[in-house]
């Protein structure tokens, strides 16, 4: 039987902590939605860079929120070919 996650857990990555709220597939984690502050803070850039070079990546939620798919913000910086 495999042991239950602690619903509180915070998977660390880099600088960057993603919050483990569910146990999800690995495909369903790298969809989950993240803000264009935290995408920003994860690839080492300004939020006002990331928004101008990576907008095709950014999507309004709401009027206030706009987010960013995190295997998306993931697979910035990396070969496609890799």
């Amino acid at each position: 039987m495999a042991a239950r996650r602690d619903p509180n857990e915070v998977v660390p990555r880099g600088p960057y902590k993603i919050p483990s709220i569910y146990p999800l597939s690995a495909a369903l984690q790298l969809r989950q939605k993240i803000r264009v502050k935290d995408a920003a803070k994860l690839n080492a850039m300004h939020e006002d860079t990331f928004r101008k070079e990576y907008s095709h990546l950014i999507r309004r939620v709401t009027d206030r929120l706009e987010v960013v798919e995190l295997g998306d913000a993931l697979a910035i910086g990396q070969s496609k070919t890799a």
